[in-house]
């Protein structure tokens, strides 16, 4: 990926239909919401999600911001990992992947 995709990217969160939210969010929320689309994008994959923003999109998006505010993001991207992992040992795999899959939309969605 370009720098200037990047860098488009990272400035679209501002510009994403949710930025008053984006705006007021404390950046460890923010890094953690960013963390989880970067997953569940990473584990999913874009082609059979559907969407635009592919995992290397979502892990530069997700530097950026954590370089930023000083937040480590491995941490949230652990939690998040964690978070399917229960979801999988509870619900069942299937289920898990598609409530994947649709968070993957509803990040691609918000960016």
């Amino acid at each position: 990926m370009n720098k200037f995709v990047g860098a488009s990217l990272a400035l679209s969160l501002v510009a994403m239909p949710c930025a008053a939210q984006a705006e007021d969010m404390k950046p460890e929320k923010l890094v953690e919401l960013l963390s989880e689309c970067a997953y569940v994008v990473h584990e999913v994959g874009a082609e059979k999600a559907g969407i635009r923003y592919g995992s290397e999109q979502w892990q530069s998006v997700l530097a950026e911001v954590s370089q930023k505010a000083g937040i480590d993001p491995l941490p949230f991207l652990h939690q998040a990992k964690a978070k399917y992992e229960r979801s999988a040992k509870k619900m069942g795999a299937d289920w898990t992947y598609k409530r994947m899959i649709a968070r993957a939309q509803d990040c691609d969605q918000q960016l």
